[in-house]
């Protein structure tokens, strides 16, 4: 069994403050991010580019490894881990000088490893299969409505100088990896045996490799949500059930933003798109996670976390390529028929498993 923090809070209580901080640091960071790049360290469109793809290469790289080690080590240590290294990330994000930035994206992109397997499957172990999917929703929420007080706090500090609010994220992402050390409870976790590291971590990407069925973990990922209060989101089942209507309706909605003739169907599809993109991913979570073996779960998150990011820096160049050859709206209509196969996948898996 882990061990626990003698001030340690309960795990949903944690989780959604996590959410929450998380959500306003990310929106602190990003709401002027593009800005600070261009205006301040006067980054070209190639250099954009290449500061985007670094993060996900990054990402892609080590989304398995970090994964592992949440597995075999412990999920509470490797999100602390993570949440550290973010934070020091975005504080040399901070630096206006390319290189350092650059630098910073494979920092701030191995933090995100840490944390991104981690912690939805230390949640999960902390408070069972069954309360998982309301806390996820609750914590979405939370992170929304934190995000949102983030925008106007980036916008006062980058008035002031365009690096500060960067630098503002990586204290706050460091101050709550030092809070998580502190609080954080891990009593769901059983820790393999310390003489056989190895072992388990081979047992952990077996187990992992018999958890990605029908391909399901490439063509199902998404984001942060608010999602009704009334809908029962408890069980692979359900959630199976959920994200088969939002992933439907999110083709709809890409399908006709790429075809709107007027600007009010355009904006209509747009804030549909968005909504819907905020619903998927408390429920593919919810799906992902029930049932699956404790030794594996953070590995499993892990890879469905790769898989987006290996989806991004492939994709993108496709749709580029399209757009180019044929028109943005050509390129629009795709990325939204890209999900056609995930409702496939869906429909097989309504039933619980």
């Amino acid at each position: 069994m882990a061990t626990t923090p003698a001030r340690a809070l309960p795990a949903a209580t944690v989780f959604v403050a996590m959410s929450a901080v998380g959500g306003f640091l990310l929106s602190v960071v990003g709401t002027l991010s593009s800005v600070y790049l261009i205006l301040e360290v006067g980054l070209d469109p190639l250099q954009l580019v290449l500061v985007g793809t670094v993060l996900e290469g990054t990402a892609l790289v080590f989304e398995i490894p970090t994964g592992v080690v949440a597995d075999v080590v412990s999920r509470r240590t490797s999100v602390v881990i993570g949440t550290l290294l973010t934070g020091v990330g975005f504080c040399l994000y901070a630096v206006p000088a390319f290189g350092v930035i650059l630098a910073a994206q494979v920092v701030w992109g191995l933090g995100a490893t840490f944390v991104s397997g981690a912690a939805v499957a230390w949640m999960v172990d902390e408070v069972g299969e069954d309360d998982a999917g309301p806390l996820l929703l609750r914590g979405a929420q939370a992170a929304r409505v934190a995000a949102f007080v983030g925008i106007g706090a980036s916008v006062a500090l980058g008035a002031v100088a365009l690096w500060l609010p960067v630098l503002a994220g990586g204290l706050t992402s460091i101050a709550l990896g030092l809070w998580l050390a502190a609080a954080m409870p891990e009593q769901g976790f059983a820790r393999p045996p310390p003489t056989r590291p190895w072992t388990a971590a081979a047992d952990t990407l077996r187990a992992t490799a018999s958890s990605v069925r029908a391909g399901g973990l490439l063509l199902a990922i998404g984001a942060t949500v608010v999602i009704r209060r009334r809908l029962d989101v408890r069980g692979a089942g359900a959630a199976a059930r959920a994200l088969l209507v939002v992933d439907g309706l999110q083709l709809v909605a890409g399908v006709a933003y790429g075809l709107a003739s007027s600007l009010a169907v355009a904006v209509a599809a747009y804030w549909a798109g968005s909504l819907l993109r905020q619903l998927h991913g408390p429920l593919f979570n919810t799906w992902l996670n029930t049932g699956l073996a404790s030794r594996s779960r953070a590995t499993v998150n892990s890879a469905a976390s790769q898989a987006d990011a290996l989806g991004q820096v492939a994709g993108g160049p496709v749709l580029g390529l399209i757009a180019s050859a044929r028109s943005v709206a050509a390129a629009l209509v795709a990325s939204g028929l890209v999900r056609a196969p995930t409702l496939a996948v869906l429909a097989r898996s309504r039933t619980p498993r």
